[in-house]
């Protein structure tokens, strides 16, 4: 490298000197481009040398895992271990020898492998299983980047609830038991990225089964022997029964397939036995014995019994059954070796029989009783009574009567048979025959307990001339005695009209089961109640009092309904009407009251709570009252007109009259004077008051400026806009409110003004181009109002002129020594200020562009011999860009348009001042060589 220097002024030449720069040979390695991988991939890293690079070396990262041969081969193998596996990516550095002795070293670079994560199976631990088992639990797990998993089979079972859940069930299919063996895969999701999905299996080994299969359940009867029959299958070659002694006892051996059970009383009174059978496990698996339960459900015998045999008397008419049924049998039903009946029915087990002339004639009769034929594999039972009839004396007491409690009781025998006389029962308790007992027709008057029992029976005995096991004939009569009906519609009352119902409090007894109101012109809550409430008619009222009657109703048999009533006076009411509810302003205080009393009311007075106004005339029903100041202050006031309390039941009585007072609002804003810029936002008039929920309604005055409507409600806010040139002053004048329940008060309104400043204006500012190190023009500014003032910004002062100011801007002298133009941004805002606010109007922009100079100094003067060879010129710094143009003058009509430097020794040389100018596009300078 060759360095020369300037020709210096004078004589004395440029000097000249050189340096040698030796560039030795460099070492280069290129580890490759980056890579993405999967976890379990083998890395294969690829190195390219170059330059005098021959050897080198790979960073070992031995925490992540392994090299597979050399670390120094450009082509090396890299094992993941576990951590490094779990790296999201790992940088391999490499570096290259420099085999050269220079001042080069070995090169470096540096290889990323992005690792995606693998997807992680795992199916659980190998199993062995009996044949003889259904289903088995899974209990699969992944990892690693896999997000789900499904199972599959080797064989043709089914996964319970799916083959998608990892804890899913594996049902056994007939081909996998047959099989032995049977394997279940699970496998992952393919993730994102280069990592394919994982798999792991699960052998399932099925070892043969001892199976034992004591066959369905079944139905028996108790009486019956029970059949057991078990098959033997799989590798089972021996079983046993269960014992249940408790129930029974085995017939033979408890080891054979085929065994047999005789139950006892406890066994046929079980409704099912179970019977557990076991095998046995010869081989040497997994298997144990298998185990198989058979259920016999137990028929119950059905039961008869007829009851014992029996004599009777041809004069009985019929004989109660006592048949009873057990076991299984749910019904039973009767039967006759004669022609007699049963009644009510022969399936009723206490039926009574009913015999026939052909029975009593025939001295004896069988009743059979044979129950139904009970679900299952048990038959009916039979059972049989044996009835002899000896010859009776009969005796018919007629047939049962239903009398009401004042009748005579006409009591008639018939005697027929072997029989000549009877007697009646005496009841001496309940009353006394009319003539004699023995009659066959006599009569009977019932004494106060008599008539108090529901039914009386009379019992008739005829006379047994015979020596057999009949005896006197006997028959009995009831007489079913209905009660009287009672009724009592409770004691007399006395009311006050103003008594809007009556409670009534009613009794029955005897044979009334209810009873009616009825009577009156009012109604009944509950006619058929004997608690009830009347409510009082107007005719009612009017007649001054009511009857009201309480009538049973007809009682079934021969008692007739009664009935009672009881008598409502009605004392006439005092009435009272203290008027409507009242409204009024706190300044219009006087209160006209208008109460009204009537009925048995003689007199009113307006009373409690406490009044501590004045009443005009006096607290009469009509008056006036002025309230006092704490009255007004507390916001309503409470009447009472209360009437003088009438003679007899009914009561004074009260009327309430409430007047509300409501407040006269007043009005404050707040601030209640302001100046504003136009176009901006107002300080917001809060509008408050002395009542809360007052209303503030407002109109403004001054249409010239707008933004804010002229009227409204509320606090006023918003923004004003004046487009003139002087303050507008506008006045808001405020009318206060208050409404309750539709009544109005309104207060005194207010005024609020607001100055609205114009907002000033700029003229435009031309802009300026200026050469540097030039005086610049001054720069006024102008605009309106004629009293706006301006301020200024320069966001560039190193052209010369300072970053801000106020007012107009001066003249200075231009500056740019970059060698490009500069521009300067002037930002002019105007001001107005009035009422202690200066408004801004909206700012104007122009440039000022400051072009560089050129920077020109003359060589020193020279002296030299005529025809002497010199170089003419200057020294130029290049600050503008080029072209440049050149213009040279001098003595004698010299002129060139060479370069800064020339050789004017073919010009005839005269002494003298030479000048040159040089020209760009933008800027002019002169100066003398």
């Amino acid at each position: 490298m060759i360095l020369t220097s300037a020709d210096p002024a004078g004589a004395c030449p440029s000097a000249i000197d050189s340096m040698v720069l030796t560039i030795d040979p460099a070492s280069i390695i290129n580890a490759g481009p980056d890579q993405t991988v999967c976890a379990s991939d083998t890395l294969f890293l690829n190195a390219t040398l170059s330059g005098v690079a021959n050897m080198m070396v790979w960073q070992l990262n031995s925490a992540f895992g392994s090299f597979v041969g050399p670390d120094t081969s450009p082509n090396a193998k890299f094992v993941l271990n576990a951590n490094g596996m779990a790296q999201s990516s790992i940088s391999f550095g490499a570096m290259s020898n420099d085999p050269g002795n220079n001042v080069c070293q070995g090169g470096l670079d540096t290889v990323v492998f992005f690792i995606n994560p693998k997807a992680i199976a795992n199916a659980g631990n190998d199993t062995t299983v009996c044949a003889s088992t259904i289903q088995i639990p899974l209990h699969g797990n992944i990892g690693g980047a896999a997000s789900n998993a499904s199972w599959s089979t080797s064989g043709t079972g089914t996964f319970i609830p799916s083959n998608t859940a990892l804890n899913a069930s594996y049902v056994f299919s007939a081909a996998d038991t047959a099989a032995n063996e049977v394997f279940l895969i699970l496998t992952t999701n393919d993730p994102t990225g280069l990592c394919g999905p994982d798999t792991d299996s699960l052998r399932v080994q099925i070892d043969p089964a001892s199976i034992i299969n004591v066959g369905p359940d079944q139905i028996v009867c108790a009486s019956d022997t029970l059949y057991l029959n078990a098959t033997l299958s799989g590798v089972a070659n021996m079983m046993v029964w269960q014992l249940n002694s408790a129930f029974g006892s085995f017939v033979g051996p408890d080891t054979s397939p085929n065994a047999k059970f005789v139950l006892n009383a406890n066994g046929m009174a079980q409704s099912s036995i179970s019977f557990g059978a076991m095998s046995n496990d010869p081989g040497n698996n997994v298997c144990q014995g298998g185990v198989d339960t058979v259920v016999y459900f137990i028929n119950s015998n059905a039961v008869a019994n007829a009851g014992n045999d029996t004599t009777v008397c041809a004069s009985t008419i019929q004989i109660p059954l006592h048949g009873n049924i057990g076991g299984a049998a749910s019904n039973a039903s009767w039967s006759t070796s004669g022609t007699g009946t049963f009644v009510p029915s022969n399936t009723a087990l206490n039926a009574s029989y009913v015999f026939s002339a052909a029975d009593t004639a025939a001295n004896e009769v069988y009743l059979i009783l044979t129950t139904n034929d009970p679900t299952g594999l048990c038959g009916p039972d039979t059972d049989s009574l044996r009835v002899q009839i000896d010859p009776a004396s009969i005796i018919n007491a007629g047939p049962d009567q239903t009398v009401c409690a004042s009748d005579t009781l006409y009591l008639n025998a018939t005697l027929s048979g072997v029989t000549n006389m009877m007697v009646w029962q005496l009841n001496s308790a309940f009353g006394s025959f009319v003539g004699p007992d023995t009659s066959p027709n006599a009569k009977f008057v019932l004494n106060a307990n008599g008539m108090a029992q529901t039914s009386i029976s009379f019992g008739a005995m005829s006379n047994d001339p015979g020596n057999n096991v009949c005896q006197g004939g006997v028959d009995t009569v009831v007489y079913f005695i209905n009660p009287k009906a009672i009724v009592d519609a409770g004691a007399n009352q006395t009311i006050c009209s103003s008594t809007a119902s009556v409670s009534l409090s009613g009794t029955i007894g005897g044979s009334a089961s209810s009873a009616t109101w009825s009577g009156g012109s009012g109604s009944f809550a509950n006619a058929n109640s004997l608690n009830t409430t009347y409510n009082i008619g107007a005719g009612d009222i009017t007649a001054g009092s009511v009857k009201l009657f309480l009538t049973t109703n007809d009682p079934a048999g021969p008692c007739r309904p009664v009935r009672d009533s009881v008598i409502i006076s009605i004392e006439r009411a005092a009435t009272v009407n203290a008027g409507a509810d009242q409204q009024l302003c706190a300044n219009s205080p006087v209160i006209a009251l208008a109460g009204t009393i009537g009925g048995s009311a003689s007199s009113g007075t307006w009373m409690a709570p406490p009044l501590a106004g004045s009443f005009s005339p006096s607290n009469q029903p009509v008056s006036n009252y002025t309230p006092t100041l704490a009255e007004i202050n507390s916001g309503s006031i409470t009447f009472t007109l209360v009437t003088n309390d009438p003679q007899g039941v009914c009561p004074a009585v009260s009327d309430v009259m409430v007047v509300l007072i409501n407040p006269v609002p007043n009005a404050v804003a707040t601030p209640a004077n302001q100046t504003s810029c136009s176009e901006s936002a107002i300080t917001t008039i809060v509008l408050s008051g002395n009542a809360a929920g007052t209303v503030y309604s407002w109109t403004r005055t001054n249409p010239a400026v707008t933004g804010i409507p002229t009227s409204g409600t509320g606090n006023i806010a918003g923004t004003l806009v004046n487009a003139g040139l002087i303050p507008e002053l506008v006045t808001f004048t405020i009318t206060p409110s208050f409404t309750r329940n539709g009544f109005t008060c309104t207060g005194t309104a207010i005024s609020a003004t607001i100055t609205v400043n114009p907002r000033p204006q700029v003229n435009v500012v031309a802009s300026q181009l200026l050469c540097a190190n030039t005086l610049t023009q001054a720069i006024s500014f102008t605009g309106a109002p004629p009293s706006a003032f301006y301020t200024w910004t320069n966001n560039n002062p190193s052209i010369g002129l300072a970053a801000n100011g106020s007012g107009n801007i001066p003249a200075f002298t231009a500056i740019n020594n970059t060698g490009a133009d500069i521009i300067a941004t002037i930002t002019v805002t105007p001001n107005y200020a009035n009422g202690n606010l200066t408004c801004q109007g909206a700012p104007r922009v122009f440039p000022i562009t400051v072009f560089p100079s050129l920077g020109i100094t003359p060589k020193p003067d020279v002296e030299v011999c005529q025809d002497e060879a010199i170089n003419l010129g200057i020294n130029f710094v290049q600050l503008c860009p080029p072209p440049y143009s050149f213009n040279w003058t001098g003595p004698n009509g010299f002129t060139s348009s060479a370069a800064p430097v020339i050789d004017p020794s073919i010009w005839n040389i005269h002494t003298g001042v030479y000048n040159v100018t040089i020209t760009d596009a933008k800027v002019v300078e002169e100066l003398p060589p």
